[in-house]
């Protein structure tokens, strides 16, 4: 067996203090990094995460109000990306379908599908979205855009003020792990 690796980056305008539903964020991310778990036989998946201001037209939302202020449009922009067996774009169409479980690669049951639903659902009901590109053969890459709320003011005033904010440290790139 080959081994895989995954790595982290994090990059360095990412905020800080973010309001967002951290536990589907790591749901969100685990469930893809399963996902390429089970269909990369050798290699690589990567993990980067960025900030966005902008998300594809067809995920656009209305900015929100949080205690009577305006907050700020911002989105997490998570990319996953493998370089196992790909997926055809049959199957990509298919594949956030709720009567479709797709048939792919070497999973413990043979497919995929009951995660992606669980992913889209969660990134929908965080006014988000998901983009899958494909080439077979070669890997597949995932775009997630989750919409969070970030403030104009001083990120000293959040803390102890709003809980479930998502603290991080910039500037990283590290191994996870690496699978035998």
């Amino acid at each position: 067996c080959h081994p895989i690796t995954v790595t982290l980056y994090i990059d360095e305008n990412v905020p800080i203090h973010v309001i967002a539903d951290t536990e589907k964020i790591n749901k969100i991310i685990m469930n893809f990094v399963d996902n390429s778990l089970k269909f990369t036989e050798k290699g690589k998946i990567d993990v980067s995460v960025y900030k966005s201001l902008d998300i594809p037209i067809r995920f656009k939302r209305k900015m929100k109000k949080l205690n009577g202020q305006i907050s700020e449009e911002t989105y997490l922009k998570i990319v996953i990306k493998d370089t196992g067996k790909g997926i055809s774009q049959e199957d990509i169409e298919n594949l956030f379908q709720t009567h479709e479980y797709v048939k792919l690669g070497r999973s413990s049951d043979g497919y995929t599908g009951l995660s992606m639903l669980i992913c889209k659902s969660f990134v929908e009901s965080m006014g988000g979205g998901i983009e899958c590109e494909s080439v077979i053969g070669k890997g597949t890459m995932f775009t997630v855009w989750l919409e969070v709320t970030t403030f104009p003011t001083d990120p000293m005033y959040l803390y102890g003020n709003i809980s479930n904010s998502w603290e991080i440290e910039h500037d990283k790139h590290k191994e996870i792990f690496t699978s035998q």
